[in-house]
């Protein structure tokens, strides 16, 4: 299983690669929202719905994708302060960007919570 999870993670880090290249032709606020919004975790089904933290050094290599990215679109270098304030929700002064340690075990364990009435109406 872990093969599979791997594998999986690592289709969606190429693929926010690709598209990490044309994000700095972009204006940066535009770049920042897509980044947001669209390539990072609250839109990636693979975090919700399987249990990615048996894999963490894939989790780590995507991590520091959104970093670099994240760093192109700032033209900030992301040393391990800068990126630690940018991973801060916005009423906090960061900028929002949520890590992958800290978001996946609780949006997996969201999911199983939210249809375990569901697998108790199917099981007998």
């Amino acid at each position: 299983m872990e093969e599979g999870l791997d594998e999986a993670i690592r289709a969606k880090t190429s693929k926010i690669t690709l598209v990490q290249a044309k994000l700095h032709l972009l204006f940066a606020p535009k770049a920042l929202f897509l980044l947001k919004t669209c390539l990072c975790l609250p839109k990636l089904y693979i975090l919700r719905c399987s249990p990615v933290g048996k894999v963490p050094w894939v989790l780590e290599e995507f991590g520091e994708v959104v970093r670099e990215s994240l760093a192109e679109i700032t033209n900030v270098e992301m040393t391990s302060g800068p990126w630690r304030q940018a991973t801060f929700p916005v009423n906090l002064g960061g900028l929002g960007i949520r890590r992958t340690e800290e978001i996946t075990l609780p949006a997996f364990w969201a999911l199983i919570h939210s249809v375990h009435q569901l697998v108790l109406d199917i099981l007998p």
